[in-house]
């Protein structure tokens, strides 16, 4: 499994993997992470936007995905950065992505991520 932090821009500031990940789920989290960031929702809201046809080629830029795993990360009510997780176990984990996004700002996010790449592949 690999995680990937962004700032709001989309760049990279954070990856996480672990020993033994595909190189293809660093890609997806990245990707995941872009695409929560520069359109500011959820990577799972985002793959049911772009079923509608007028929003289908959005799909076509690049660096963007449509699959779930990518969220905002918020300071109150703006946008400042996402988190995208590639080769996770499955949406059972929503819950973790979702406190890792909500964590302190102040928190380092490389110590709250190493944490729970080793909590979610102990399980």
């Amino acid at each position: 499994m690999a995680a990937t932090v962004v700032d709001r821009a989309g760049r990279t500031k954070v990856v996480v993997r672990d020993d033994g990940t595909g190189p293809h789920t660093v890609e997806a989290s990245q990707r995941k992470a872009y695409t929560a960031a520069i359109f500011r929702v959820p990577t799972a809201a985002f793959a049911e936007r772009v079923k509608q046809p007028a929003a289908a080629a959005l799909i076509n830029l690049e660096h963007v995905i449509a699959l779930q795993g990518g969220v905002p990360i918020k300071a109150e009510d703006e946008v400042i950065g996402a988190v995208g997780v590639g080769g996770a176990p499955g949406g059972d984990k929503d819950e973790v992505r979702k406190w890792l996004c909500t964590a302190p700002i102040g928190l380092s996010q490389t110590m709250i991520m190493t944490n729970w790449l080793r909590e979610i592949t102990a399980e």
